[in-house]
């Protein structure tokens, strides 16, 4: 059984803005595989994936690009996470993210980025500020960042070859408040979320944008959002969350941790 479930979890695959989680996962899986429940000590060890296919930005020097129609981003990473008195946790995650964006430069202009599947990290913190009976309130802060090369570029269809020194440089950061309540082997929950993207692309070819500009800023236009989730776990060693995001953004998650 352990075996099965290890494999699910390291061979499960999905796109990663920033999934919220539970507010009862600090209380879920309580009981590891080799930590009792009465130490006050836990370590994890999990996967998260995040599709986003819709995310609303503006482009912050609007004079070099008219708008960003289109961002599409998907991540995967690997998580380590320390709980503390099955009442906080600390994570840390690496792994790796992959964009494909169209940014229209005029009426007349349509460019299309795509980057290859590149290097990314971020951490964390999630806590349970209250629970009653079988109802958890919690708080989560995370931080992420990549600086992805771009694969390749089209310009109104026609492909573009991208210097070597091309890339998007991303970083985000969110704020979330989630209420769950547990029943049975679930736990589903609700939480609203303050999220604030920002990224800069880098070193574009002079030909690419008007005037020989070879950058332009984008950041999170809607900041506000909503999550809805479950949990499933039976509350030892192993717990697994899916979450939907929405009104910023348009996205889908799914984790998994392993309690040793």
């Amino acid at each position: 059984m352990r075996k099965a479930l290890l494999a699910f979890l390291l061979g499960t695959t999905c796109g990663y803005s920033l999934y919220l989680g539970s507010p009862s996962l600090p209380d879920s899986a309580v009981e590891g595989f080799f930590i009792s429940k009465e130490c006050g000590f836990g370590l994890k060890l999990g996967y998260q994936g995040d599709n986003v296919a819709h995310k609303s930005l503006y482009v912050t020097n609007s004079h070099v690009v008219d708008s960003i129609k289109q961002i599409h981003y998907l991540m995967q990473q690997g998580v380590i996470t320390l709980n503390f008195v099955n009442r906080f946790e600390l994570y840390g995650s690496l792994g790796e993210i992959q964009f494909h964006m169209s940014p229209k430069v005029n009426s007349s202009i349509q460019d299309v980025f795509a980057t290859g599947n590149r290097f990314t990290w971020g951490f964390g913190g999630r806590g349970i500020l209250f629970s009653f009976s079988k109802a958890s309130l919690g708080l989560d802060f995370k931080y992420q960042l990549a600086s992805p090369h771009f694969q390749w570029m089209t310009q109104n269809g026609a492909p573009l070859s991208p210097i070597g020194a091309s890339k998007l440089r991303y970083r985000e950061w969110q704020v979330g408040l989630s209420l769950a309540y547990q029943t049975d082997i679930f736990a589903p929950y609700l939480g609203a979320v303050y999220n604030q993207m920002e990224g800069q692309y880098r070193q574009l070819p002079s030909n690419i944008l008007p005037g020989q500009e070879s950058y332009f800023s984008m950041k999170s236009r809607k900041k506000f959002g909503m999550a809805v989730g479950t949990t499933l776990t039976t509350g030892k060693i192993f717990e697994m969350d899916v979450e939907a995001r929405l009104i910023n953004e348009t996205a889908f998650s799914i984790a998994g941790n392993v309690r040793f």
